[in-house]
């Protein structure tokens, strides 16, 4: 999936924004869900996280993001959780300031290596705190490379762990297809992208071990309909409304941005299938 416009709060003649969350309609019982800090070129430094959620089912884990850059470059990301289990991701480019790679670390205390626990281990699935080595220690995860086409448009995206991703584009530049293999080069998805005065959306059509299109699926076990993301655009190329609704076109939710006179975000509302909302966001710049 990429979307083609960015919902965070954007600097300009502030150095801060503080996101107040309420749940439902009552927002007496509001709290700081985020707090974001700028540098002078506008670009987010850091995002303090607590108990932030774009839904009920959604959000994002506790803890504080710092941005480093080169520049305007983006160069670093470090992530250090409440529990102090720290991830880092650097970013690097090529000669037209163009994202070629990154590689990805995690810092957390490790399964003792004497240790013949945890999924698919003989010694079961549960652990417990004195199955973990006393210390944090780093290591790479994953390494991430992108390639470009001749007009320095992203066409690929490969971790070899998750999905290795190609797009396509149409005359106007506009991503019009995604796909997704897995890391054993079998299709695993694929997206494709519609274009209409005031916005787009995309389906998402997941394929079986067979690469055979996967057929929707409605039971009490298990719910997998075809999704499709609708966006809706004002005339600044802004998102104002998202939609996910299924092939049958029953609505799964919805929600709503709205912005101040400078062009801000200033609340973002998270709606339920019914409309009712879920969890509503009150951007402050400072």
């Amino acid at each position: 999936m990429v979307l083609l416009t960015s919902t965070f709060c954007k600097a300009q003649d502030f150095k801060s924004c503080i996101v107040y969350q309420f749940a439902g309609k009552d927002s007496s019982k509001k709290h700081i869900s985020l707090t974001q800090t700028f540098n002078g070129w506008g670009q987010v430094i850091s995002e303090t996280y607590s108990n932030y959620k774009r839904s009920s089912a959604e959000g994002n884990s506790d803890g504080i993001y710092h941005y480093y850059y080169n520049d305007t470059l983006l160069i670093q990301q470090l992530f250090i959780a409440f529990n102090k289990d720290t991830t880092k991701v650097l970013y690097w480019y090529n000669d037209r300031k163009q994202r070629v790679k990154e590689e990805h670390f995690s810092c957390e205390k490790r399964l003792r290596k004497d240790v013949k626990k945890g999924f698919g281990q003989a010694g079961g699935c549960v652990v417990f705190g004195e199955d973990f080595e006393k210390n944090r220690t780093w290591m790479k995860t994953k390494e991430v490379t992108f390639s470009y086409d001749d007009k320095g448009r992203r066409i690929k995206r490969d971790d070899e762990q998750d999905y290795t991703c190609f797009w396509q584009y149409d005359k106007l530049n506009r991503i019009i297809q995604e796909k997704g293999y897995h890391y054993y080069n079998k299709l695993a998805y694929v997206e494709d992208y519609q274009y209409f005065n005031g916005g787009y959306r995309y389906s998402t059509i997941y394929y079986d071990q067979h690469e055979k299109p996967e057929v929707p699926k409605y039971s009490d076990i298990e719910l997998s309909p075809i999704y499709t993301y609708t966006f809706y655009l004002n005339k600044k190329g802004r998102i104002t409304s998202e939609e996910i609704t299924t092939e049958k076109n029953a609505k799964i939710s919805s929600e709503i941005t709205q912005y101040n006179n400078k062009g801000r975000i200033a609340k973002t509302i998270y709606l339920d299938a019914k409309g009712q909302p879920e969890i509503t966001h009150i951007f402050e710049y400072k």
